[in-house]
């Protein structure tokens, strides 16, 4: 079975794997001279640090570029970074030196989980915090008294609704993250059904 072709740059990608896609660039293909020049940068707070480069190559009917990048960003930490891509024309190529920016886009780079170096917690947020406030939840309702007043000053422990508001706001984001990840890995989602013909008039 072959391999399916991915005709787009990745949004999010796991540090250390093979980056492997094609373009195609009508206007710019590798036949007339053009290549894809990739550059992977990270914001810091003097500006802008380049963590890589990369060139595309053509592929067998040299129509369309190829990227295939082995161990991708193995050495570099996860987080945003910003990928930019340009068309780059031979100075033999119908446009001598030529360039144009083409792409640029966050890329969101996770850790290399194969390396076993990885510190960053790999939970979204609301993972972590679903746990947290489950815990104090069942302190609370352990509690006979929230609050008490003492010499005209009051004490409250904590509001239990607005503790079991921000467990559901929780709840409901990591619903979406699922349904966001699904769709990521599978390709489908669960929230646009395609309409399907049951025949009749």
């Amino acid at each position: 079975m072959a391999e399916p072709i991915i005709w787009i740059e990745p949004r999010v990608f796991a540090a250390g794997d093979t980056l492997k896609f094609q373009r195609n660039l009508p206007s710019y293909t590798p036949g007339n001279g053009w290549s894809i020049t990739y550059t992977l940068t990270q914001n810091t707070p003097t500006g802008a640090k380049v963590a890589l480069n990369f060139v595309s190559q053509p592929d067998a009917t040299n129509t369309y570029h190829v990227i295939n990048v082995a161990n991708f960003a193995d050495a570099l930490d996860p987080g945003t970074y910003t990928l930019s891509g340009e068309v780059i024309c031979s100075p033999t190529g119908e446009s001598p030196n030529e360039k144009h920016l083409f792409y640029l886009a966050e890329l969101e780079l996770d850790p290399d989980l194969q390396d076993g170096l990885a510190q960053a917690p790999i939970q979204t947020f609301a993972e972590q915090m679903i746990p947290i406030l489950e815990a104090k939840i069942l302190r609370l309702e352990s509690y006979d008294l929230t609050e008490t007043d003492v010499q005209r000053t009051r004490f409250v422990i904590e509001d239990k609704s607005k503790t079991y508001e921000r467990y559901k706001y929780f709840l409901e984001l990591r619903l979406n993250e699922k349904r966001l990840d699904i769709a990521r890995n599978t390709g489908h989602s669960r929230v646009n059904i395609p309409p399907a013909y049951a025949g009749g008039w």
